[in-house]
């Protein structure tokens, strides 16, 4: 019963509102949350709501694997740039849709490989196109 009143109120305007006040101080706190959120949302199909999609990051000299967040309305895409040997940190830039190019690997396989400072990219990007600005 304590369940199903709990139920009810998430679905009310005031459960929306406490339950994202609480998301965005856990946020705040645990900012892994967010990738954590993405990665549980593709696995349940809730991705058609927010995807969370692998990607290689065309820069001038260079291309980094990222994930891309989302896509504004003035045609940039805010991608997550994350570390090696910790993908968990790392910066969160602005860069123009032509330099985003979709990977079909999961967010998963690329940590795998950032963790392992590199190794494995080979067999990750196999499947990846490699097309470089301007080409």
């Amino acid at each position: 019963l304590l369940c199903y009143g709990a139920g009810l109120l998430a679905r009310a305007a005031v459960g929306r509102t406490l339950s994202e006040s609480f998301e965005n101080r856990l946020h705040a706190l645990y900012p892994r949350y967010t990738v954590i959120k993405g990665m549980a949302q593709g696995l349940s199909g809730d991705a058609v709501k927010n995807p969370l999609m692998t990607v290689l990051v065309n820069f001038d000299d260079h291309q980094q694997m990222a994930v891309e967040v989302e896509r504004l309305d003035d045609g940039r895409v805010v991608v997550f740039l994350p570390g090696a040997p910790d993908p968990w940190s790392g910066n969160v830039v602005l860069v123009p849709l032509d330099r985003v190019c979709a990977m079909p690997v999961e967010i998963g396989a690329v940590h795998r490989v950032l963790k392992g400072i590199g190794r494995g990219s080979a067999a990750l990007l196999g499947a990846a196109p490699s097309p470089r600005p301007g080409a």
